[in-house]
């Protein structure tokens, strides 16, 4: 598409790694300067990253429609996502969503459509399109049908952010006398608050007394993994995110080290 809109801005967001350098390869030997490539999860990049109604046109091409009952959750049509298109797309801006999966297609379509800021603008069969993936050239020429869904913003709709700048993620905790064993005890422990999710996991000591424990938080459907790390000072004990993790500062993330200096301290206590 961008030698037929040199003066368009195009953002790729791709949650492979692998994929990601591979298009960076080919940004860099066509010499692109109007196209900008993001990894993560385009779900709530596209909802942290872009303010409302700034996007004109959202193109998904063959995503994993992830068809098992209990992978639901991963899908476009899973809650939250009719909002983040609502959000960013600019009015009359459209969503396009390519699939060769039938019933799929028509989840999307019945499911997006029925947001009151978007509308189906179209649904079609084996379209013709302008520029097409490997995979669907491949699959075409095997005699696949392929589906395009078209969802059209019809009215404005703001969408909140989970994001919020300058948010406090360290806290310290006035106690020092917590066991080395505790952190085998939390291992496997979840709790959660609405919409957020965490777990803690693995631990790990260094001969200095730093501990990072290996951390899981969700918010809604989007999940990360860091480290947590936990350092004893003088009279108190410091917890705050790994420096060498790139984490988006959602609610789940926060919550879940002012949970464990709640924890702390009732160990400490305790003792």
């Amino acid at each position: 598409l961008q030698p037929q809109f040199s003066l368009d801005t195009f953002f790729g967001i791709e949650v492979s790694q692998t994929c990601v350098l591979k298009a960076a390869k080919r940004v860099r030997q066509l010499g692109l300067e109007n196209v900008y490539l993001m990894c993560g999860d385009a779900r709530f990049l596209m909802r942290e990253c872009f303010e409302n109604g700034s996007i004109h046109k959202i193109y998904m091409n063959f995503p994993c429609p992830w068809p098992k009952s209990r992978h639901s959750k991963r899908r476009v049509t899973a809650p939250g996502f009719s909002d983040v298109l609502a959000g960013v797309l600019a009015p009359n801006g459209i969503f396009e969503l390519v699939t060769d999966e039938e019933w799929y297609a028509l989840e999307v379509r019945d499911v997006l459509s029925v947001h009151p800021a978007l509308v189906l603008y179209s649904y079609v069969k084996n379209p013709v399109r302008p520029v097409t993936t490997k995979y669907e050239r491949k699959w075409l020429a095997q005699g696949k049908d392929i589906y395009r869904i078209q969802i059209r913003k019809k009215e404005t709709f703001l969408m909140e952010r989970l994001v919020k700048e300058g948010e406090r993620m360290h806290t310290k905790v006035d106690v020092i006398d917590w066991s080395r064993s505790f952190f085998q005890t939390i291992k496997g422990e979840s709790e959660s608050e609405n919409e957020c999710h965490w777990t803690y996991r693995n631990s790990y000591f260094s001969p200095e007394g730093v501990i990072l424990l290996e951390t899981i938080a969700t918010d809604g459907n989007f999940e990360q993994k860091f480290f947590l790390k936990i350092v004893k000072e003088e009279k108190e004990t410091l917890i705050k995110l790994d420096g060498s993790c790139l984490v988006y500062r959602t609610p789940a993330v926060k919550k879940s080290i002012f949970y464990l200096a709640e924890r702390l301290r009732r160990e400490g206590l305790r003792q």
